[in-house]
């Protein structure tokens, strides 16, 4: 049996491959390592009668070195209407993993402003070192119901749904172009459906702010009105997102003549029991009628027939 020759490998004959072997070790956990953190920054969460609570998630397990968040400072700026507080507020503590805010619920009882937090990224190199890798500030807008108002839309909720983050953008933009209004900055909740009687409307509801200061409801609609702004900027955003209208975010006690109007389905069940109720006194006045008349004719038959006898 004859041995196989020995060739050597040509790299311009096209029969032949070359590979090669490549091993890593744990390079996906290098990769991990090398990831930069990501931090939450400038946050702000409103804390009033539309506010969405969430259910915060931690990461218990991590490749990275651990970190600890550290509150150092909470700042208070009252509302527009609203003069500064001389107790204190002890409503608020900062998870020391995840970094979030915990609120009491005895919130609600406070001055209406804004808090303001600092907080620092702690972290952990080793056991006795450690470094400041970033500085976190996080907002809690106390709004009260005075303060809150709501946009009217002439579109329905789903559809608001889906512009509603065009909408902010472009008022962010028309409120930054004006002068007199560039520090104005508006803060929205969650869409609804806008309960009136014969249209398809849509509202949200929403509070500003002038410099980080919360505005009243007649502050905030004398710079967001379209009718004292007639002409400018807001008044053609308006028409392009259909707003109707701007009102309070609560409706107000509704008047003995406004309280006065019903849906078409109890005008409908009320009309329909009113019919069935003549319908029953008029079958109980026929049935007296007949029973009466058979009388009267009992009675005549029998004065006939005394006659004869």
């Amino acid at each position: 049996m004859s041995k196989i020759p020995e060739t050597a490998f040509d790299s311009n004959n096209a029969s032949m491959i070359a590979f090669t072997v490549r091993t890593e070790t744990n390079s996906v956990v290098e990769q991990a390592n090398k990831m930069k953190h990501l931090l939450e920054n400038n946050t702000v969460s409103v804390f009033g009668i539309d506010s969405a609570l969430t259910i915060p998630v931690t990461r218990l397990k991590t490749h990275q070195p651990m970190i600890t968040y550290q509150l150092r400072s909470v700042r208070f700026t009252p509302a527009e209407n609203e003069e500064m507080p001389t107790e204190s507020a002890p409503y608020f503590s900062v998870d020391p993993v995840s970094g979030d805010i915990r609120i009491d619920p005895m919130l609600g009882d406070y001055t209406e402003g804004v808090f303001t937090f600092d907080i620092a990224a702690i972290q952990q190199r080793t056991t006795t070192d450690s470094i400041q890798i970033a500085h976190i500030v996080k907002q809690v807008h106390n709004v009260k119901l005075p303060s809150l108002l709501k946009f009217i839309f002439d579109q329905n909720a789903h559809l608001l749904g889906l512009n509603l983050e065009d909408f902010k953008q472009h008022l962010c933009n028309a409120l930054k172009a004006e002068s007199t209004m560039s520090d104005i900055s508006v803060i929205f909740g969650t869409p609804h459906v806008y309960e009136s009687a014969g249209r398809n409307r849509s509202s949200v509801c929403f509070h500003s702010l002038r410099n980080g200061i919360i505005l009243g409801q007649e502050s905030a609609i004398s710079t967001l009105s379209a009718t004292l702004n007639s002409g400018g900027t807001l008044s053609r955003l308006y028409q392009i997102f259909k707003v109707a209208n701007i009102e309070p975010c609560i409706e107000p006690t509704r008047t003995l003549s406004s309280g006065l109007m019903i849906s078409r389905s109890a005008l409908f069940w009320a009309g329909f029991s009113l019919v069935g109720i003549l319908i029953l006194l008029s079958f109980c006045l026929y049935a007296c009628f007949i029973i009466r008349y058979k009388n009267s004719l009992n009675i005549k038959k029998a004065s006939l027939g005394n006659l004869f006898v």
